[in-house]
């Protein structure tokens, strides 16, 4: 949710923690109520994945876990270290164990819009996908049920709620909103300048990936106001985000295919991507460059 830039019309701090931080509040108060506020929203996807482990909770709860994150890293100024960090990688520790089934997901959504209208079907080959994604479902169904999944999903509530995580600080939250924005934009820009071809660096592509997505995540918590992301910059994140994700994945699939026809077909839409990581990475550059 965005930053709100003029906290006179939402009320009581516990409205307001419903639609996110507001930019021209002390950063204590706001995050005393923002972290909370994004931990309850964890805490729902992940009894939502308890219940039924599909694209949709999986999807949703990597999101909520991350968006966490980001802002626990954005901000971590003035939040109290002895529990920042180990909430933090508690966080991608459950966001990690999510990635396999995630992973699965993915390609046998991909594989079907790759087949759709083939003449060879490759049943074969989405036999193998969906066997792969019903181990990674069951992998993470059982780790769930473990001491130590609860153990660690205890942990983030107390760690959430805890008082003593955001410390006194005088600091407006869009004063150290802009400088975490201004900070992920010069590493988003270095490795996107860095990057022409994903397709020949798979490991630059997937760290200039996490850099855009958290920079996205952090625009979107303040899109408002002078420390402000303008909703194209959002949009043209985003898209940039797709791309870059669906190069992975399709890339990822190819090595899973059978016959040279759906090879070739991974190819084709791989070269189209590509077409079109150039061309948002050329707009966002520009934009970045006119700011």
């Amino acid at each position: 949710m965005p930053i709100v830039g003029d906290s006179s019309t939402l009320g009581s701090m516990a409205d307001r923690s419903r639609l996110g931080l507001v930019a021209t509040e002390p950063a204590t108060p706001a995050l005393r109520h923002r972290v909370p506020a994004l931990q309850r929203a964890l805490d729902r996807r992940l009894r939502e994945l308890a219940r039924r482990i599909d694209e949709r909770s999986v999807h949703e709860s990597r999101i909520a876990a991350r968006r966490l994150r980001v802002v626990l890293r954005s901000f971590a100024r003035v939040l109290e270290p002895a529990i920042a960090r180990p909430y933090r990688r508690a966080i991608g520790e459950i966001a990690d164990a999510l990635e396999a089934v995630r992973d699965a997901d993915v390609a046998v959504q991909q594989f079907d819009a790759l087949v759709d209208g083939a003449a060879r079907p490759s049943p074969g080959s989405r036999a193998r996908l969906i066997e792969r994604r019903t181990r990674a479902r069951a992998a993470l169904r059982t780790a769930m049920r473990g001491a130590a999944w609860r153990r660690r999903t205890a942990a983030l509530r107390i760690a959430g709620a805890s008082p003593a995580l955001v410390i006194a600080s005088a600091d407006l939250t869009g004063t150290l909103a802009e400088h975490g924005l201004a900070r992920r934009r010069r590493r988003a820009r270095r490795a996107l300048r860095a990057l022409h071809d994903p397709r020949r660096h798979p490991r630059a592509a997937h760290r200039l990936r996490l850099e855009i997505k958290a920079l996205r995540y952090l625009a979107e918590e303040c899109r408002t106001g002078r420390s402000g992301a303008p909703k194209r910059e959002i949009e043209g994140l985003h898209e940039l985000q797709d791309v870059l994700g669906e190069l992975r994945d399709v890339e990822a699939l190819r090595a899973d295919l059978e016959p040279r026809a759906l090879q070739r077909r991974c190819d084709r839409r791989a070269r189209r991507l590509l077409r079109r990581f150039t061309e948002r990475r050329r707009t966002l550059l520009e934009a970045w460059r006119r700011q």
